[in-house]
């Protein structure tokens, strides 16, 4: 990683943690707590949820079409088993996020900030 990216990463690092701090000092809120207080988590399951953020976000769009296409490489055995990491995965963050497994939720999000910061930035999408 060159300087620049570095200090790039330290930057959003430094704003992460500076939100997180200003969260639990001043408004008394843990990520636990922000987790139960989402009345989707009272009405879903995590298993639920899991399944349903791997359609969202992974299956229902080009990983689809491409398994899709007439002359996909992507068989049904190979879609069951993204699918499946998918789903593991998230259903193994959202039960970080709930049991406040704040060091490990750490990591994956600097990994994430460190290894994609040359990503393009999210978008927020109404209506997908």
């Amino acid at each position: 990683m060159n300087s620049k990216a570095k200090e790039k990463f330290l930057q959003k690092r430094k704003k992460a943690q500076d939100f997180l701090n200003f969260m639990v000092v001043e408004r008394g809120i843990t990520s636990e707590k922000f987790y139960d207080s989402m009345d989707i988590v009272k009405r879903f399951s995590l298993e639920q949820i899991s399944k349903a953020l791997t359609h969202y976000c992974f299956r229902n769009g080009p990983v689809e079409n491409m398994h899709a296409a007439p002359n996909s490489k992507l068989s049904d055995a190979d879609m069951k088993t993204l699918n499946k990491f998918c789903v593991d995965k998230i259903f193994t963050f959202l039960t970080m996020m709930k049991n406040n497994k704040v060091a490990e939720l750490t990591e994956i999000i600097e990994f994430g900030i460190q290894y994609g910061s040359n990503w393009d930035e999210p978008q927020y999408r109404e209506g997908d």
